[in-house]
Protein backbone atom coordinates (compact mmCIF):
# COMPACT_ATOMS: atom_id res chain seq x y z
CA UNK A 1 0.00 0.00 0.00
CA UNK A 2 1.68 3.58 -1.00
CA UNK A 3 0.08 6.54 0.27
CA UNK A 4 -0.28 9.16 -2.10
CA UNK A 5 -0.73 13.10 -2.57
CA UNK A 6 -2.95 14.95 0.38
CA UNK A 7 -2.80 11.98 2.32
CA UNK A 8 0.88 11.60 2.34
CA UNK A 9 1.07 15.26 3.26
CA UNK A 10 -1.17 14.84 5.74
CA UNK A 11 0.69 11.88 7.48
CA UNK A 12 3.72 14.15 7.33
CA UNK A 13 2.47 17.17 8.90
CA UNK A 14 0.97 15.29 11.61
CA UNK A 15 4.59 12.94 12.47
CA UNK A 16 5.78 16.91 12.68
CA UNK A 17 2.85 18.38 14.78
CA UNK A 18 2.71 15.57 16.85
CA UNK A 19 6.89 15.54 17.39
CA UNK A 20 6.45 19.49 18.33
CA UNK A 21 4.30 19.05 20.16
CA UNK A 22 6.23 16.14 22.38
CA UNK A 23 8.98 18.60 22.49
CA UNK A 24 7.55 21.01 24.94
CA UNK A 25 7.33 18.02 27.69
CA UNK A 26 10.95 17.72 27.29
CA UNK A 27 13.26 19.06 30.06
CA UNK A 28 14.61 22.65 29.10
CA UNK A 29 17.94 22.17 26.46
CA UNK A 30 21.03 24.73 26.91
CA UNK A 31 20.37 28.23 25.75
CA UNK A 32 22.25 27.76 22.41
CA UNK A 33 19.31 25.61 21.00
CA UNK A 34 16.34 27.41 22.11
CA UNK A 35 14.58 28.50 19.36
CA UNK A 36 10.79 29.89 19.15
CA UNK A 37 9.25 28.50 15.73
CA UNK A 38 7.00 30.52 13.99
CA UNK A 39 3.62 30.25 15.28
CA UNK A 40 1.58 27.87 13.18
CA UNK A 41 -0.09 29.63 9.79
CA UNK A 42 2.02 32.25 9.91
CA UNK A 43 4.26 30.87 7.08
CA UNK A 44 3.81 29.01 4.37
CA UNK A 45 5.88 25.96 2.89
CA UNK A 46 6.05 24.69 -0.69
CA UNK A 47 3.59 21.49 -2.11
CA UNK A 48 5.04 18.09 -1.35
CA UNK A 49 6.65 16.77 -4.73
CA UNK A 50 7.82 13.33 -5.63
CA UNK A 51 11.48 13.44 -5.20
CA UNK A 52 13.49 12.84 -8.54
CA UNK A 53 15.71 9.23 -8.34
CA UNK A 54 19.71 10.35 -7.40
CA UNK A 55 22.92 8.28 -6.18
CA UNK A 56 23.33 9.22 -2.45
CA UNK A 57 25.73 8.12 0.16
CA UNK A 58 25.35 5.76 3.56
CA UNK A 59 27.23 6.86 6.81
CA UNK A 60 29.69 4.21 5.55
CA UNK A 61 30.65 5.77 1.78
CA UNK A 62 28.78 3.50 0.33
CA UNK A 63 26.41 4.68 -2.97
CA UNK A 64 22.09 3.75 -2.85
CA UNK A 65 19.66 4.75 -4.84
CA UNK A 66 17.10 7.35 -3.33
CA UNK A 67 14.13 5.18 -5.16
CA UNK A 68 15.02 1.79 -3.19
CA UNK A 69 14.85 3.60 -0.11
CA UNK A 70 11.73 5.21 -0.21
CA UNK A 71 9.87 3.24 -2.36
CA UNK A 72 6.37 2.69 -1.00
CA UNK A 73 6.87 4.22 2.34
CA UNK A 74 6.06 7.99 3.45
CA UNK A 75 9.73 9.75 3.23
CA UNK A 76 10.84 12.87 4.89
CA UNK A 77 14.24 13.99 3.31
CA UNK A 78 15.92 16.74 4.95
CA UNK A 79 19.42 18.35 3.90
CA UNK A 80 20.61 19.53 7.40
CA UNK A 81 22.56 22.29 7.39
CA UNK A 82 25.37 23.62 10.14
CA UNK A 83 24.29 27.44 9.75
CA UNK A 84 21.16 29.20 9.14
CA UNK A 85 19.66 32.66 8.63
CA UNK A 86 18.32 32.14 11.56
CA UNK A 87 21.04 30.57 13.74
CA UNK A 88 19.06 28.05 15.77
CA UNK A 89 16.31 26.85 13.30
CA UNK A 90 18.84 24.44 12.38
CA UNK A 91 19.54 23.07 15.43
CA UNK A 92 15.77 22.97 16.22
CA UNK A 93 14.69 21.41 13.38
CA UNK A 94 17.61 18.59 13.63
CA UNK A 95 15.83 18.27 17.31
CA UNK A 96 12.48 17.92 15.60
CA UNK A 97 13.35 15.29 13.05
CA UNK A 98 15.10 13.73 16.15
CA UNK A 99 11.55 13.41 17.81
CA UNK A 100 10.12 11.89 14.94
CA UNK A 101 12.30 9.20 14.97
CA UNK A 102 11.92 8.80 18.90
CA UNK A 103 8.05 8.18 17.76
CA UNK A 104 8.66 5.23 15.50
CA UNK A 105 10.67 3.77 17.84
CA UNK A 106 7.80 2.37 19.95
CA UNK A 107 5.50 2.01 16.70
CA UNK A 108 6.57 -0.79 14.34
CA UNK A 109 3.99 0.14 11.96
CA UNK A 110 5.69 3.61 11.42
CA UNK A 111 8.83 2.64 11.63
CA UNK A 112 8.15 0.00 8.92
CA UNK A 113 6.28 2.24 6.30
CA UNK A 114 8.28 5.63 7.48
CA UNK A 115 11.92 6.44 6.14
CA UNK A 116 13.79 9.29 7.32
CA UNK A 117 16.45 10.62 5.25
CA UNK A 118 19.11 13.18 5.92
Amino acid sequence: MTLRGPLKLLVVSSLIATATALGESNPPRDSDYDYDPPAPGSYSLPVVKVAPDGALLDSAGKSLNLRDLTHGRVTILSFIYTRCAAPKACPYATGVLNQIHDLSVDDKTLAKNMRLIS
